[in-house]
């Protein structure tokens, strides 16, 4: 029975006999980082599509609000004449003309 715990335990004692239980410690910490960083990229990379929508999303409603907005002042500059027409119906005209005279 010990020879097969020696069999078993045989990779560990080569291991760490090499010194190599630092260097797996270093390739298991590095393999972490590796983890952590493409998360880390994936996350960059989700901020900035969604930064991307935010822009897009803001750059449509600028467009219709200036529409919008043209739109308003056109109704406005039409108003503004329609009124000017119906304070001045004659825009003047009524000045140039002779007064009428009473009919006897």
């Amino acid at each position: 029975m010990d020879t097969s715990r020696e069999l078993r335990d045989l990779p560990t004692k080569i291991v760490r006999e090499a010194g190599l239980e630092e260097s797996l410690r270093e390739i298991k910490e590095l393999n972490r980082e590796i983890h952590q960083e493409t998360n880390i990229q994936e996350l960059d990379q989700a901020v900035q599509e969604m930064d991307n929508k935010i822009r897009q999303a803001a750059n449509l409603a600028n467009q219709e609000y200036l529409r919008k907005r043209t739109i308003l002042e056109e109704i406005e500059n039409q108003e503004a004449a329609e009124d000017h027409k119906l304070n001045h119906p004659m825009n003047g005209a009524a000045s140039e003309q002779e007064p009428e005279q009473p009919l006897e």
